[in-house]
């Protein structure tokens, strides 16, 4: 698995990012929780690891709502 090609590394975060939010699914459809979500991120060592990023995008839509 050392080689990997970027179309099967986005597969599979895909993968793994579709079994996150059917795990955690808010009861408002859509609408994603301010928590954190999960993101894979690429190691100064070259290994992908799950890693939690602040979602800082999430407000951009409620934002123009409020406005």
């Amino acid at each position: 698995m050392d080689q990997f090609h970027p179309f099967l590394a986005r597969m599979r975060i895909a993968a793994l990012q579709s079994e996150v939010l059917s795990k955690n699914r808010p009861a408002s459809g859509f609408v994603r929780s301010r928590r954190s979500k999960v993101t894979v991120v690429k190691d100064p060592s070259g290994e992908w690891k799950l890693g939690k990023t602040r979602v800082v995008r999430a407000r951009s839509g409620s934002a123009s709502s409020a406005s």
